[in-house]
């Protein structure tokens, strides 16, 4: 007797959905993916959202322009936002896209049939032993397909764009890529020092003439609102000045903490640290309530301090300042204990179904990101709702959380039919130079006989 068990028509993707391909010899198995990090991309993207949109909706110039901002409700949200959001969740993206360096090189080798994989016993090759051609081809690929995306993000888009600065420190960071884990971690503290220096250096810029006078500020807030309240051309032309502003503070601000995140993560990525967590755990614990104290306090001390009131004292303008200088080391120091709830909490298996959705939008992080800003740019330009300068920091908060919610149901929706977002796809085909498969294949049904 024969019968169709149609039941077992399934997608040959969800047999191992949260698996990427590795080849071994002729037979091609599952790689497993790290959920993990899949939801910690997920959960920054939410933190990312909150922060970007205040630079979507307000003048770099003045950040006393929005009087809307004036109001309770919005202070409490500033302080919550200054608090729990600046200056971390870049630093957690940072982190992971160092730890994806480590795997691509990895995956490198076990196609070139090397033996050091990531694994926590990885040894780094000698500083003379190159990698293959093949994956500092791929490498650089990667690295021009993220720049490219990054020049339109920034000029079409979003004026903090982030993509180009990962693209230059990701070619940085191939240069390392023979470092031991214990030598990157020197390199990522000497960056973290470098960091305060930047953060101190701000200080000292924005406390010059040209910078403080106040009357000047709001006229060039002023002119930016007319400009992003205007049409597509006139939105453009604005954020194309607008860079000349962020790329004075972003190399400050910026670029030393993400070159200690990068360094932090390929060290991680060297000893296989996603890979066997249970391991890793004692070490996170004795480290935890350092972070957490430094964190809290620190952040504590930005949100609180750092906005100083024309005409204060000197003591308060010194304790402003030196609460922003202390972001260097408290804003990394909380993203620390993000991940680590962030873990731990992926570790339990009542949470694996309700942070699914998360884990989805972390896996196609890139369109996500780009989305935000799509999304952002019709919400607040002229060429849109023209919302620019009108919602306060309360608003700016509900606006991120529908958006966030939005994109965990498209995500959720995408990745139950295709392999890839349709970003990453496009920077996939670009960095390994073919079409690769983007809809998840079918399996015909399975004929039993009994």
């Amino acid at each position: 007797m024969t019968h169709v068990a149609l039941s077992t028509r399934t997608r040959v993707d969800d047999v191992a959905q949260n698996a990427s391909v590795a080849n071994v010899g002729s037979v091609t198995v599952p790689r497993p993916r790290h959920d993990a990090l899949d939801l910690l991309r997920g959960v920054a993207l939410f933190g990312i959202l909150v922060v970007n949109l205040q630079f979507f909706a307000n003048p770099v110039y003045d950040a006393g322009a929005n009087a809307l901002d004036a109001s309770p409700l919005a202070r409490v949200a500033a302080w919550l936002i200054a608090f729990a959001f600046e200056a971390k969740f870049f630093v957690l993206f940072s982190f992971l896209f160092g730890y994806g360096v480590a795997v691509q090189l990895a995956r490198g080798d076990e196609e070139s049939g090397r033996t050091t994989a990531v694994t926590p016993t990885h040894a780094a090759p000698a500083p003379g032993d190159a990698r293959p051609s093949g994956a500092g081809r791929r490498h650089a690929r990667r690295l021009v397909g993220l720049l490219a995306f990054g020049v339109v993000h920034a000029t079409l888009l979003f004026v903090g764009d982030i993509l180009v600065s990962y693209a230059l420190f990701g070619a940085a960071l191939w240069w390392v890529r023979a470092w031991s884990p214990r030598r990157l971690v020197r390199l990522a503290i000497a960056c973290l020092a470098v960091a305060i220096v930047g953060h101190a250096a701000i200080v000292v810029v924005t406390s010059l003439p040209a910078m403080s006078d106040t009357q000047a500020m709001r006229a060039l807030a002023e002119e930016a609102t007319r400009s992003y309240r205007g049409g597509f051309g006139d939105a453009m032309r604005q954020r194309v000045r607008d860079l000349a502003v962020f790329y004075l503070f972003t190399p400050l601000f910026n670029w030393p903490t993400i070159a200690a995140m990068f360094a932090l993560g390929l060290a991680a990525g060297k000893i296989g640290f996603a890979r066997d967590l249970v391991r890793h755990r004692p070490t996170l614990r004795r480290w935890l309530p350092v972070a957490l104290v430094v964190g809290i306090v620190g952040n504590v001390a930005y949100a609180s301090f750092t906005d100083v009131p024309a005409g204060a004292s000197t003591a308060r303008a010194l304790l402003g300042a030196v609460s922003f200088i202390g972001l260097a080391l408290a804003g990394p120091a909380l993203a620390s204990v993000y991940a680590y709830v962030v873990i731990a909490m992926d570790g339990r298996p009542q949470w694996g179904r309700r942070l699914a959705p998360v884990r989805a939008a972390g896996r196609m992080s890139l369109t996500n990101y780009l989305g935000q800003a799509i999304c952002a740019s019709v919400l607040f330009n002229g060429y849109g709702f023209a919302w620019y300068g009108r919602v306060g920091a309360n608003g700016l908060l509900a606006i991120a959380v529908v958006l966030y919610a939005g994109q965990l149901a498209f995500s959720t929706w995408w990745l139950r039919r295709f392999r890839l977002g349709p970003d990453e796809w496009l920077l996939r085909c670009w960095t390994e130079w073919r079409r690769v498969p983007l809809r998840r294949a079918i399996v015909a049904p399975a004929i039993e006989r009994a």
